[in-house]
């Protein structure tokens, strides 16, 4: 259990750092999807 929390965890913390790698990208995005 605690594994897979750990896991979950790091995968999340990922997801993050992508978001802000990519952070410019997307928010190119969200600005065209939104207008």
């Amino acid at each position: 259990m605690l594994g897979k929390l750990l896991k979950e965890g790091n995968n999340k913390l990922a997801e993050k750092g992508i978001g802000i790698k990519s952070g410019a990208e997307t928010g190119n995005v969200i600005r065209i999807n939104f207008l």
